[in-house]
Parts: structure tokens; C-alpha cells; sequence
């Protein structure tokens, strides 16, 4: 997932750094909805039970308005945190990718060709293209941005406001389209970019002003692989191989974090008024920093584990390796544990008591709120949930 800049002495070893490159960001479109559904997770608020949720069949595991949304490819499914199943959605996909943003959802068949825009649990439009999609996204107005690929281009990037009415494409040549947003005034278009670029791997950040239909700034990020990008009070925060961005409308760069040399874990930048990092800091220990908006460090705290599965919720955070977890409040050590079950991804309450995991949906409830390490165990078990 990591890349590092390759000095190159030859013509044969700069034709073979380019044949290689491009595989390489093929592979890493390919597998990006895959990658962030693992690394960047989601909130999830849950009650005071104790609850054991088990699955036999894996799915992706989102929240949705205080629900659990367990998706695969036979669609949706609702769960209250006591465990019972509530409803269905049913979205046709060989191999969805979702995103959910507040209580909107947006789902695609990743290089398919249908995604589907839903609110408060109702299909707001569906929009076919003949090209296949790649990625989706929403902002809060439903205006909403399919990554879509083109022949003679990198990336087509179509814009589609809260009718579903097709309302801009950007055909782009020179590299692939990782990630793109509306922003909430609905004013920008902000693709974030990656190719290469005099036989480097570089990062762009583009601001389209859509009224005008023409770009409105342009930074570059050079001999850096940008991984994520998310807005917040239209600042794009682009976190890559080897720091995060915060980067304006206009194209300046604001702020800047470096990781000093350091392999990126896991991240969380969801919600920018705290970002969160785990860093590699030898192959048994890692550093877990939270930033504020300003890209300023409000917390940093060391844990016995190489990080895995990471997410946050405010200034907690929840960092797990092979079978330990690790919960980190304000710099200290807040809670830690073993899974009693082999976990992919793992999530962290909005109230901070509860974790979540899945492949084998569990839920454990911390036993001792206070700043001191406890273990967490659950106590009750329901029925499996069926998937439909």
C-alpha cells in the first residue's frame, strides 16, 4: 500500500521504473475501495448491552443512523446494537463499495455500472453510466461524484446534483482519480489525482469551479502517493505515503504533518477536527497521534503492537494488531484486550465504551470506563443473522 521514491541510474532502469509504476497504480485503483473499507473505518454508536453478533458470511460493516449495516453483495442489511435485524435494502452488486456519509448512503458496484444514492433509508435516484465506476461519493446536499474509466483517458469524473441529473464530467488525461468530492456549497468539484510525473510517483489536488465549468487551483504534491483525501470547510486533507495536507480552495497550502520517515499504519481523517495516525515505530511497537484540524498534535501515545486495524471517535482511538486491541483516550492507554475471534476490521463506539469488528460482527463492551486499562469480555449471544 506504501510507495517511496525510486532514483533510477539507466534508460533500461527508468523504462523498467515506468512499466512498473503503472501496474502499480492500476493495482492500487483496483484495490482502493477495497484497502479504505479495511483501513478507515466508521463510527459506531451503541448501546450499554453486551452484545455478540456472529455472521457466516463476512460482509462490510458500516453504521446508520444508531443501526449496524452489514453490506455484501446482496445488499443491506439493518440491525439494531441488541442484536435483532430490522430491515433490508437490496442493491444488485457483484462487488459493492459504499460510503456513508451522516445518515446518506452511497453505493456502487465497483467497475460496474449503477450507483444508487440513498437518504433516511429511501432511494433518492440511481444513476447508469456506460462506463465502469470505480469509486462514489456524496456530500450533504446529495450531489454526488462517480470515478469513472474511459478509453483514450486516465479517469472520466461525472458530477451528479441531488436530482441525479448528470451535471459535469471532467475527462482526464494526464493522471488517475483516486478520490473526488462536491464540496457542501456545492461551488467545487475536488478530484485528488495520481501519476507519473518525469518518472515519479506524484499527488495533485484539483479544485474545479463548476459554475464556470474550468479549474480553479492545482497543487501538486511531488514523489508522494496520496492515499485519501476528505473536505471539511471546502480544505482538502490529503493524507499520503509520507504526511497529510491541508490544502484550500485556492490551491495554498495551509498546513502540513510529516511522518519523519515513518511507515503510515492506519488512519482515520474522516472527521477533521481530529485526525488520527498510527505509525510503524519498529515491528513490535507503534505510535498512535492525534492531530486537530490544524494538523497540530493534541495527543501521541506508544502501544506494544504493530497496527493492523485502526479507527477513531474524537480523541479516542482503537488500534489492533493480530489478536490484541488497544484503546488510547487524550495520550494514555484507556483499555486493552484479546479477540476471542479472528477479526478484518475494527471500530470504535461514538461513545468510546463499545468496540465492534468484522467478518464475525462482535461487539464488546468496556467493563471500566475510567482512564485506568481494563479488559473488555461479552457475556451475551444472539442467534446468527442471515443473510438474505
Amino acid at each position: 500500500m506504501h510507495s517511496s521514491s525510486i532514483r533510477v541510474k539507466d534508460q533500461r532502469k527508468v523504462l523498467l521504473f515506468c512499466i512498473c509504476g503503472l501496474i502499480c497504480i492500476y493495482l492500487f485503483l483496483t484495490i482502493v475501495p477495497f484497502v479504505f473499507s479495511v483501513v478507515v473505518g466508521h463510527r459506531i454508536e451503541v448501546s450499554e448491552n453486551e452484545v455478540v453478533t456472529d455472521t457466516s458470511s463476512s460482509g462490510d460493516l458500516h453504521t446508520y443512523k444508531n443501526q449496524l449495516l452489514l453490506f455484501d453483495s446482496n445488499g443491506m442489511q439493518f440491525y439494531g446494537y441488541d442484536g435483532n435485524y430490522k430491515n433490508t435494502l437490496y442493491f444488485d452488486a457483484y462487488e459493492p463499495y459504499i460510503r456513508v456519509k451522516d445518515d446518506i448512503i452511497a453505493v456502487a458496484d465497483t467497475n460496474g455500472k449503477n450507483a444508487t444514492v440513498i437518504k433516511n433509508n429511501k432511494t433518492r435516484y440511481t444513476v447508469k453510466t456506460p462506463e465502469n465506476i470505480q469509486l462514489i461519493s456524496v456530500n450533504n446536499n446529495l450531489y454526488s461524484v462517480a470515478i469513472t474509466s474511459e478509453k483514450g483517458y486516465k479517469s472520466l469524473v461525472k458530477v451528479y446534483n441531488h436530482k441525479g441529473e448528470n451535471i459535469y464530467e471532467w475527462h482526464i488525461g494526464e493522471y488517475y482519480a483516486v478520490d473526488a468530492y462536491v464540496t457542501d456549497n456545492n461551488k467545487y468539484l475536488a478530484v485528488l489525482g495520481v501519476g507519473i510525473d518525469e518518472n515519479k510517483i506524484n499527488s495533485h489536488v484539483v479544485f474545479i469551479n463548476l459554475k464556470e465549468e474550468k479549474v480553479h487551483s492545482e497543487f501538486g504534491i511531488e514523489n508522494e502517493l496520496a492515499y485519501k483525501f476528505t473536505l471539511h470547510n471546502n480544505d482538502a486533507y490529503v493524507i499520503t505515503d509520507k504526511g497529510i495536507y491541508r490544502v484550500s480552495a485556492s490551491g495554498k497550502l495551509k498546513q502540513k504533518y510529516s511522518f519523519s520517515g515513518k511507515e503510515l499504519l492506519g488512519f482515520d481523517i474522516d472527521e477533521c477536527d481530529n485526525i488520527s495516525i498510527a505509525l510503524n515505530d519498529n515491528n513490535s511497537q507503534s505510535t498512535v497521534t492525534v492531530l486537530n484540524k490544524r494538523l497540530k498534535s493534541k495527543s501521541e501515545c506508544n502501544i506494544p503492537i504493530q497496527v493492523t486495524m485502526f479507527d477513531s471517535v474524537g480523541e479516542k482511538v482503537v488500534a489492533a494488531g493480530q489478536n490484541e486491541v488497544f484503546v488510547t483516550n487524550n495520550g494514555r492507554i484507556y483499555a486493552k484486550g484479546v479477540f476471542s475471534k479472528e477479526a478484518e476490521r475494527v471500530v470504535l463506539s461514538g461513545n468510546g465504551k463499545n468496540i465492534a469488528t468484522s467478518g464475525k460482527i462482535n461487539i464488546f463492551h468496556f467493563h471500566n470506563q475510567g482512564y485506568n486499562i481494563s479488559t473488555f469480555t461479552t457475556t451475551k449471544t444472539f442467534k446468527k443473522l442471515t443473510i438474505l
